[in-house]
């Protein structure tokens, strides 16, 4: 092994270990894809805890929406939900500069906007408006809030979720969480009359979110190379995650209040 080291460039040398691994890596055709892949397979829910409140509310309320409603997906990134509203005459929209930011400028959408200052469409427009995960990332929710209930028909549908404890996502854009009291106040100001703000999920979601969190931090600390030595260990871990994650999973129902949350699911009408 020494001598395979020493006949590649002198360059390359004092990089000690890493051009051992790299040479171990080339040798043996050993390439830890398959440690990957496991460890993708092992996340409970498939896509994680968070994704999954949101994906079952949005699979919930869609069914609520007639067909051939005008549906304005608003903030709508890469239209994660476009699917569900097949049934409707979907529209999206977003920011062209905050799209490019975040690397969502492959999906084309209806029409661009700052939802913060003025969409361009007329009053009473929309049968319904879906707007999930975008809230947060404006600087003044009341202002969107408004142009929203401006946009919709009498009787319109509003659906949004939003975060509670999520941690910072889409630096810098990312500017508020939500408490269920605060949206309130939000969507009554802005003139709904019919408000229902609800909690996707209770305290052990969010542990069951913190903890993953935890160990995802705690492996993006430990460099590649060195980080071969520590799989078996790794592997362990996330095993013994996947059968909490799933334990707390189940644990929730037991959690009546909800307090805590990772995200909240609103449903208004005009």
């Amino acid at each position: 092994m020494q001598g395979k080291v020493e006949h590649l460039p002198k360059l390359l040398q004092p990089f000690g270990i890493r051009v051992r691994y790299a040479y171990w890596k080339i040798r043996f055709g050993f390439s830890f894809r398959w440690i990957s892949a496991l460890s993708k397979k092992l996340i409970y829910p498939k896509h994680g805890i968070a994704r999954y409140q949101i994906d079952n509310y949005m699979q919930k309320i869609s069914k609520k929406v007639k067909p051939n409603e005008l549906v304005l997906d608003v903030g709508a990134g890469y239209q994660p939900y476009k699917n569900l509203f097949n049934h409707c005459n979907y529209e999206t929209c977003d920011y062209k500069p905050i799209l490019h930011d975040v690397g969502y400028t492959k999906h084309k959408q209806t029409f661009y906007c700052d939802i913060a200052n003025h969409i361009p469409r007329p009053e009473n427009n929309y049968d319904t408006i879906i707007c999930t995960q975008v809230l947060e990332h404006v600087k003044n929710p009341q202002k969107v809030i408004c142009e929203l209930y401006r946009i919709l028909k009498p009787g319109g549908k509003l659906f949004l979720t939003v975060p509670q404890s999520f941690g910072v996502h889409q630096a810098p854009h990312n500017y508020f969480n939500f408490l269920k009291y605060g949206l309130e106040h939000i969507f009554h100001n802005a003139g709904f009359s019919n408000v229902l703000v609800k909690p996707l999920g209770g305290i052990f979601h969010l542990l069951s979110k913190v903890q993953n969190n935890a160990f995802k931090y705690l492996l993006s600390k430990i460099s590649m190379p060195y980080k071969i030595f520590f799989y078996p260990i790794i592997i362990i871990i996330q095993i013994l995650l996947f059968i909490s994650s799933f334990v707390y999973f189940h644990l929730d129902k037991l959690d009546k209040e909800q307090t805590w949350t990772i995200h909240y699911g609103c449903y208004c009408i005009k």
